[in-house]
């Protein structure tokens, strides 16, 4: 080997140890950042996804809280009795046929899942 030749290998490897100081803390950062951005792009996605929620859990339980208030105040106009009047069965049989409807509209999933029978007519007790 000539000195050219040493002179030459020296200088290459300086070269090579000089990127490996520079390169690993480059390549830290470099792969820290794509890290921290992905979890930052994570946590905003989750966040939202919750708030969606949130807000759709309380948009259902204004349009129940709604629909319950006007149920009422409609089924209040027939339900009610006058003052002089005594109430007659028919009366009863309507109050309770309106009570079963807005039960079943207002709560289309409680209970059994079986149909509700809501004919006119006196109860059949047999």
């Amino acid at each position: 080997m000539t000195v050219a030749d040493d002179d030459h290998k020296s200088w290459s490897s300086g070269w090579i140890e000089l990127s490996k100081v520079v390169a690993m803390p480059l390549v830290t950062l470099i792969v820290g950042y794509v890290l921290n951005s992905s979890l930052n792009v994570s946590q905003t996605r989750d966040s939202n996804l919750r708030l969606y929620a949130d807000m759709m859990g309380r948009r259902e339980e204004a349009d129940s809280a709604l629909r319950k208030d006007m149920f009422q105040s409609i089924l209040s106009s027939f339900v009610q009795p006058t003052a002089s009047q005594a109430p007659n069965p028919e009366s009863q049989v309507l109050n309770q046929c309106l009570t079963r409807v807005g039960h079943a509209v207002l709560h289309p999933l409680a209970g059994d899942g079986a149909s509700m029978d809501v004919t006119l007519g006196p109860p059949n007790y047999a």
